[in-house]
């Protein structure tokens, strides 16, 4: 059971592949309009992205303070899965709100 346990823990360690579900990104609010969601993959890893276009008189900024992601947040894993789990946003040059979820381990 332990030896289970270690695999498991050294693959998510070693798996840059690895992306939170396109779910864990987070909720589109009332008047803005998602209109891509993709995984993206580079040399640090993976991650999930949407690009939201703002409701009528409303600035990326503001969308982004209104969905709680003006900062980029993490949540610490777990003894099960530790990778850590983080959430943020950034404003593209077209000036749509691009939101993300990623994901890291600390390599155990």
């Amino acid at each position: 059971m332990i030896a289970v346990w270690l695999l498991n823990l050294a693959y998510i360690s070693l798996d840059e592949s690895a992306t939170p579900p396109t779910t864990s990104l987070s909720a589109i609010p009332t008047g803005a309009e998602s209109i891509r969601t993709e995984k993206i993959c580079a040399s640090g890893g993976c991650w999930q992205e949407a690009t939201i276009v703002p409701s009528d008189g409303e600035s990326p900024d503001d969308l982004a303070a209104r969905m709680g992601l003006a900062t980029e947040t993490c949540s610490p894993g777990t003894i099960i899965d530790p990778r850590t789990i983080c959430r943020g946003s950034m404003t593209s040059k077209d000036g749509q709100l691009v939101i993300y979820v990623s994901c890291w381990a600390r390599g155990y």
